[in-house]
């Protein structure tokens, strides 16, 4: 069993560090795009639920961290 779990969490650990290495601004993206994906399929599925985050009110978030969008 330990054959296909090490690899598994290997992997897991793997993209960890690379999510963790992104700058702030690819994540918010990341979560962005997570967020409208959801929204689409939780739509098509027929249920209610909070619209994704419009990135322009996000704007604000940028200039406090001192980086700048991309």
């Amino acid at each position: 069993m330990d054959g296909v779990i090490t690899p598994l969490l290997d992997a897991k650990a793997h993209r960890r560090r690379e999510l963790a290495a992104l700058p702030f601004e690819r994540k918010l993206e990341i979560v962005l795009q997570l967020q409208r994906s959801v929204a689409e399929i939780r739509r098509a599925a027929g249920r209610q639920g909070p619209e994704p985050w419009d990135r322009a009110c996000l704007g604000s978030i940028v200039p406090v961290t001192g980086r700048t969008q991309t």
